[in-house]
């Protein structure tokens, strides 16, 4: 049974990712989406419905701090592992959204312009 999904480096933008999630066992535990064209410019709420997703990397895609809500509300709650590194995030007008997942034991928002004052908005 497939649990991991690569497709890094594949240009597929938004409207490919929902034609692969529509396409995808909903038992996948892992998927890397990384430079992948993606922006998350509109909800993606099929992720929500892959339960037992457990790693995503989204890293170096264009997401910006005012689509990353769309994406973090798209996010299934036992996600344990999340790749922001290199969205174009600084948190500069965030509120805390990540503390609603409670199993998250991995984040990544390295090479992003957070600053050190704005890391409290993680």
């Amino acid at each position: 049974q497939l649990k991991t999904v690569n497709v890094i480096g594949n240009k597929i933008g938004d409207v490919g990712l929902t034609n692969l999630l529509n396409s995808l066992p909903l038992g996948i535990t892992g998927l890397d989406l990384k430079m992948c064209d993606l922006s998350f410019e509109n909800q993606q709420p099929q992720l929500r419905q892959f339960t037992q997703l457990k790693t995503l990397d989204v890293g170096m895609n264009n997401i910006g701090d005012t689509r990353l809500t769309n994406l973090i509300n798209s996010l299934p709650l036992g996600i344990t592992g999340l790749d922001l590194k290199m969205c174009d995030l600084s948190f500069e007008n965030q509120q805390p959204q990540l503390r609603q997942f409670t199993q998250l034991k991995t984040l990544d928002v390295g090479m992003n312009n957070i600053g050190d004052t704005r890391l409290t908005n993680l």
